[in-house]
Formats: structure tokens, C-alpha cells, sequence
């Protein structure tokens, strides 16, 4: 996305001025699998948060080709973790023991094939979440669109769009807003709008006014 100098740059690493522990994601992730949406932000206040894709998405494997989703407008706090698929074990099997990823006599060369692990497809997280601090999200989780995931909680399976869910495993607590509300956020999909749609928004997106909300359609 070009800047036309209206909000954040979308393309800048380190955003804010204020807070240097907070980087633009898609301008710091180079794995073409970990696929990152503009103004997605993570924070990080122990590592350098330009190392997210080392430190915070683990186990991306060759063998899986398996891709991290994340949408647009994301907040990503310290310490969250992203567990790919070929941190699975085989569990239909007698034993969950990776015999074949050691290079040893009698028990394998040293590799394993997609067959030997609990493959359980993309991870894919929607636009404007919130993911608490060191939440962990497993291989195949969706977390829809304006979800909030709770401190230290372990996202496994699917997290209904604009739902609170906390706990391990998480669970959902309580919808953030009536589904009337929850239906014209998922019509308006503000963070397709171009920047100036936004920004000239901003006091209605960041405010909890429902008729206001309609104009906006």
C-alpha cells in the first residue's frame, strides 16, 4: 500500500514514536507462509519485535507448507505465540514417539513425511483482534474478526467474530456487542476502507455509538 501521509505509514517498521517496542508486522516477516495484513501491529517489551517470526511463530517446517493468516489492524501483545503444524505429533498411532526424525538404526533416517503428524491446516486470524499477552494459538485455530483473545490463553478450533475468549482451553466468555451491531461490522469491513475513509472515521470506529455506526454503511 502506498502512504498518502494520512494515518500510520503502512509501511514503516517502527511506527509510533513513542513506543519503539511496536512494529508493523508485514514489513519485518519475510516467510512468504506468514502472511500479515497492513497496521497489524506486534509489541514486544523483553526481545526485539523484529524478530516475531523467530521467536513468536514456531515450528514452520518445509514438510507442512502450512501458512499463519493474519488480517488488517491486528494487536499483537508480548509474548504471544503462533504453533505451526509440525509441532504435531502423530496421535492416531500406537505411540506418539517421533521414532523417524531420529537418524539412528532401526528407527528411521531422520525425516518424516506429512503422514506422521496431526495436520490441522492454516491458522487464520481475522482483521481488528486482539491478542492478549502470551496467549498461545495452536495449528489450525481461526479467531474471527474483532475477537479478543485473553492474557496467557491457549486458542485451539474456531473464536466467533467479536467474542471475548479467555481460559485454557479458551472459551468463550461473552460477545462484545448485540448481533445487530456484530452484523453491520462485519458488512462495513472497515479495514478494507482506504486510509482516508478511515482516518476521517476514527471518532465513530473508537466510540460505541450503534446509530453512528450505521452511518457508516
Amino acid at each position: 500500500m502506498s502512504y498518502t501521509g494520512i494515518g500510520a505509514d503502512p509501511n514503516a517498521i517502527a511506527p509510533c514514536e513513542k513506543y519503539d517496542h511496536i512494529v508493523f508486522l508485514k514489513n519485518v516477516v519475510r516467510n512468504p507462509n506468514i502472511q500479515i495484513g497492513d497496521f497489524t501491529y506486534y509489541s514486544d517489551l523483553v526481545n526485539d519485535p523484529r524478530d516475531f517470526e523467530k521467536n513468536n511463530v514456531l515450528y514452520v517446517d518445509d514438510l507442512c507448507q502450512d501458512r499463519l493468516i493474519i488480517g488488517k489492524y491486528c494487536s499483537i501483545a508480548s509474548g504471544t505465540k503462533f504453533l505451526m503444524n509440525a509441532s504435531n505429533h502423530k496421535i492416531d498411532a500406537f505411540t506418539v514417539y517421533p521414532f523417524k526424525i531420529f537418524n539412528v538404526k532401526g528407527w528411521g533416517d531422520g525425516s518424516r513425511s506429512i503422514d506422521d503428524i496431526t495436520y490441522k491446516g492454516d491458522t487464520v486470524v481475522g482483521n481488528d483482534v486482539w491478542l492478549g499477552y502470551q496467549a498461545t494459538v495452536l495449528p489450525g485455530a481461526r479467531i474471527g474478526n474483532g475477537a479478543i483473545i485473553g492474557a496467557n490463553a491457549l486458542v485451539t478450533g474456531t473464536i466467533p467474530p467479536y467474542s471475548i475468549a479467555a481460559g485454557n482451553p479458551a472459551k468463550v466468555k461473552k460477545m462484545r456487542f448485540d448481533d445487530k451491531v456484530i452484523e453491520t461490522l462485519e458488512r462495513i469491513r472497515w479495514w478494507d476502507w482506504e486510509p482516508e475513509k478511515v482516518a476521517s472515521s476514527v471518532s465513530i470506529l473508537t466510540g460505541g455509538n450503534a446509530e453512528e455506526l450505521e452511518k457508516l454503511l
